[in-house]
């Protein structure tokens, strides 16, 4: 999953639940969702095999790295960034 555009958001928003509670009841390649966490515009999904951060953009949620794993005190390091 490389970018979400607004119709991938619009769908984490039906059924009255927000994109951070959506997010968890989807089957991502990355495993099952274990967390989310939102700040501002900026969120993280941590899945059971992957973790992955998010910018929401004017256009919806669009992901900013993946494939990233923690670095101890240093920030995630992402096989993928945008």
């Amino acid at each position: 999953m490389l970018a979400a555009g607004p119709s991938a958001a619009e769908g984490l928003s039906t059924g009255g639940q927000r994109c951070a509670n959506a997010i968890l009841d989807l089957e991502l390649p990355g495993g099952q969702p274990v967390d989310t966490a939102v700040w501002g515009d900026e969120a993280q999904v941590r899945l059971s095999r992957d973790t992955v951060f998010l910018h929401r953009f004017p256009q919806g949620w669009l992901v900013r790295g993946a494939g990233c794993t923690a670095q101890g005190e240093l920030p995630y390091r992402c096989e993928v960034t945008t």
